[in-house]
């Protein structure tokens, strides 16, 4: 038992030979561990900053190689956004190409209300107050003061008179601050005219005692000529404003108009003189955002009703516009430019005479201040992409002495793209029809 036990401890007396083993292996351990020369650690530096910089060139040269067939994509879905907003909304829209600050904005219209009153009863029915027509979009319109339902336009019309007049309600898609189309058919059939469609302190469209149309945004006036509105018979009539232009058209065309003051009817001169020697009167400027009011919106109204009959009525909102800016890399070229599609989504023919051609380039938007691109001819000013063709085609003519021919745009801006080769260049041309391509 004894020798037993005592060769039972020979292992032990092994393990602790293994322990010095381990002592071994542990000391084996704390020599064998890694570590880096400083030769080593640079020689990896050296590999790591070779590939980045082999991975920022190809980044660069796909960032630019992409750049351009990406932009002239986002810069025609943005120019067919707008054409849309009119497809849609029947109303103009327009496209803002600001080649200073490499951004593209379209604008356009969605319909807020409209009444056809199919719903108020048969020809030749008095409707009394409180009776309530239903338009689209859930819009509510009761009648106040008593109205005729007449043969309209399209369907059936309501005829006012005797402080008569439609409460709309105040909601707020009636009062969008961007800008706002209103338009209807009318049938003049008195001699002072009347209120078409109005919120109080926020905007209006009304026909004066000379029969001319007349558009109110807060406190400007903007009126056409006089005899503008046929009586006795149907009259198309629209205003569009939104914020930068103002459109009053009668039938489809659109009419010159002139700032006006409140004459309370339309026949006095647009600037009234109140003595002999005394100052002018102007009249106040169109503002840029439409006034917030919290009136009700009116079809004819309670202190100027209409006389005579109005149909289809349509008010539509300024929609949040779709603006776009370039890459840092691609650049417009040319001059600042809107381009104009009417209500059926066609290039305005009253504005463009032709198809629009735009041209995208690669090359640093800020290689000069303030948009400046350089010249399209020796002596000619040097573009900038802040002003419009028009400013810089009449600086051109005040260098010439005022004997230079009236440059043409689409010439000048093909003499700038010459300067570029096609790889580095794309054209998108708006087609008469509205079409992109």
């Amino acid at each position: 038992m004894t020798s037993a036990r005592g060769k039972s401890r020979g292992p032990t007396a092994g393990t602790g030979s293994g322990s010095g083993t381990g002592s071994g292996t542990g000391s084996g351990t704390g020599t064998g561990r890694c570590a880096f020369s400083l030769l080593e650690l640079l020689a990896v530096l050296a590999v790591l900053s070779l590939l980045a910089g082999i991975g920022a060139g190809l980044y660069a040269g796909l960032k630019g190689r992409y750049a351009l067939p990406s932009a002239s994509s986002h810069v025609a879905w943005t120019i067919r956004a707008a054409r849309n907003f009119s497809l849609s909304s029947g109303a103009p829209s327009r496209v803002t190409f600001d080649p200073a600050e490499g951004t593209i904005e379209a604008r356009g219209f969605e319909t807020a209300a409209a009444w056809r009153f199919e719903d108020l009863g048969s020809p030749g029915s008095r409707i009394t107050g409180g009776a309530v027509t239903e338009g689209a979009l859930g819009g509510r319109a009761r009648v106040e003061g008593g109205v005729e339902v007449v043969r309209g336009k399209i369907g059936l019309a309501v005829a006012f008179g005797n402080g008569a007049f439609l409460d709309c309600g105040d909601l707020p898609r009636y009062a969008p601050p961007d800008g706002i189309a209103a338009e209807a058919w009318i049938f003049l059939a008195g001699p002072e005219g009347g209120t078409i469609l109005r919120k109080e302190n926020s905007y209006a469209v009304a026909v004066t005692a000379a029969r001319a149309l007349e558009a109110r945004i807060g406190g400007s006036i903007a009126r056409t000529e006089p005899d503008a509105i046929v009586p006795f018979r149907w009259t198309f009539v629209s205003v569009v404003f939104d914020g930068e232009h103002l459109e009053i058209a009668v039938d489809g065309m659109a009419r010159r108009w002139d700032l006006a003051l409140d004459d309370a009817g339309g026949r006095k001169p647009i600037r009234a003189t109140r003595s002999k020697g005394a100052a002018k009167e102007e009249p106040p400027p169109l503002p840029s955002r439409v006034p917030l009011s919290t009136t009700p919106l009116t079809i004819s109204s309670p202190d100027a009703p209409f006389e005579g009959a109005i149909d289809e009525v349509v008010l539509r909102a300024a929609a949040e516009p779709h603006r776009y800016r370039l890459p840092s890399e691609v650049r417009i070229l040319g001059w600042r430019k809107t381009v104009h599609f009417n209500g059926r989504g066609e290039l305005d023919p009253l504005v463009h005479a032709a198809p629009v051609r735009i041209v995208l380039a690669l090359g640093e938007r800020d290689e000069a201040p303030a948009g400046r691109i350089g010249s399209t001819s020796v002596g000619a000013p040097a573009i900038d992409g802040a002003s419009t063709f028009a400013a810089w085609a009449e600086a051109r003519r005040r260098e010439a002495g005022e004997r230079g021919a009236i440059p043409d745009e689409a010439e000048e801006l093909e003499k700038l793209a010459s300067k570029i080769p096609p790889e580095k260049r794309r054209d998108i041309v708006v087609e008469m029809a509205g079409a992109v391509r």
